[in-house]
């Protein structure tokens, strides 16, 4: 019985583990493009502004609840990389 229990807990921490990284995957995906499209049309940078900070208000948290929103963390770390590397 106690096999099998450990086996449920891994098996759940897979899974969440899994979920959490397509996650940021696609958060990722999703901010490059929103990112990219910001830059080549400079005309819509606040629509693309008030995108992301929707997007930082509503898209699903899969951080731990102490830490910022999964969105808004990458969005600083690519304004920070693009920054630094310009």
């Amino acid at each position: 019985m106690c096999l099998v229990e450990v086996v449920k807990v891994d098996t759940s921490k897979n899974v969440t583990s899994t979920k959490s990284r397509f996650s940021e995957i696609f958060h990722t995906f999703l901010l490059l493009q929103i990112f990219e499209k910001a830059l080549d049309e400079p005309k819509y940078s606040s629509m693309y502004a008030q995108l992301c900070k929707r997007l930082a208000e509503q898209a699903p948290n899969f951080d731990p609840p102490d830490k910022t929103c999964t969105f808004k963390r990458l969005l600083l770390s690519k304004c920070k990389n693009e920054f630094e590397n310009r």
